[in-house]
């Protein structure tokens, strides 16, 4: 999968959701989860296919083996460059949602331009 199809995906996934994916895990208490309560899934998680995804690798960064291998189940392989790219989306899903979606737009749009992709504002 190309750097702006991934772009796409994660940014059409997370605009239909708006909202983060929060999860209790015993030993992390509630905090973003690649798959969450009623169906939600992370900029990340949302790459990620159901037979690929397995709950026990809650809380393991994007660069984890687990979630590197269900990545690369789900997608194909991904490049250096695109888990850079995939860590920002993460960090843009975490942190920046719960602010308001204006303020999570300009997070996309500022990793569209780090990244050389397309951005398009939300219609």
């Amino acid at each position: 999968m190309k750097s702006q199809e991934i772009f796409n995906r994660v940014l059409t996934h997370l605009r239909k959701q708006g909202r983060v994916s929060m999860k209790f895990t015993p030993g992390h208490g509630i905090t973003c989860a690649y798959r969450g309560y009623a169906g939600s899934m992370c900029a990340v998680g949302c790459l990620i296919s159901d037979e690929a995804y397995d709950p026990d690798f809650e809380g393991e960064s994007v660069n984890g083996e687990r979630v590197e291998a269900a990545l690369k189940a789900s997608i194909g392989r991904v490049t250096e460059r695109q888990f850079d790219l995939l860590l920002r989306l993460q960090t843009a899903h975490d942190d920046y949602i719960a602010k308001g979606m204006g303020e999570w737009e300009k997070q996309m749009q500022q990793i569209a331009n780090q990244f050389n992709l397309k951005y398009a504002p939300p219609a």
